[in-house]
């Protein structure tokens, strides 16, 4: 038998992310709002150290869409105290729950796909972090159900506000 091949596209599609915006969170503040976003195929929301205080929270929404419209699984590593552990999570949300201050939230990372589409858009992150003794690195992955382009993401903290440090941005691969 003839071995076979694996035809090569002519032209091969590259993702390459372009800035769109980045911000430093000011102390006292509780949300950040990437506004006016349009013409990217997918979008990639990086965080670092986002300064979060001692009991914050973090949901991410899209264009203001707080129903019932987003969907999540979950996997998390928890290593405390030198004990590992694996923790499971699901939900139906009317955001995506994308950190909190327990996980230390060093760095945390969201592609969102089919962004410029009227369909379903696919989400997958993680986050790293966590403090002395108490690792977590949750990943995550999901569907936004929606009938419009995602043009805002609102990065809002659920409990208290932000502190003044770090940087939050937003990367677009052109449609």
């Amino acid at each position: 038998m003839a071995a076979s091949t694996i035809p090569v596209p002519s032209s091969a599609t590259t993702d390459n992310y372009v800035l769109i915006s980045s911000v430093t969170p000011t102390a006292a503040a509780s949300t950040l709002t990437f506004t006016g976003i349009s013409g990217y195929r997918k979008l990639m929301l990086r965080t670092y150290r986002p300064g979060l205080s001692a009991t914050s929270t973090v949901t991410l929404t899209f264009n203001g869409d707080t129903g019932s419209n987003y969907a999540y699984q979950s996997l998390s590593i928890v290593s405390t105290s030198g004990v590992n552990s694996v923790v499971l999570g699901t939900g139906a949300n009317t955001g995506i729950p994308f950190a909190s201050a327990a996980s230390g939230g060093l760095e945390q990372n969201l592609i969102i796909n089919d962004t410029n589409t009227t369909g379903v858009k696919t989400f997958s992150g993680f986050v790293i972090g966590g403090t002395a003794g108490n690792i977590v690195y949750p990943q995550f992955n999901g569907m936004y159900f929606a009938s419009a382009a995602i043009t805002t993401i609102t990065y809002t903290v659920t409990t208290n506000t932000f502190l003044a440090s770090g940087s939050v941005a937003l990367y677009g691969v052109a449609a």
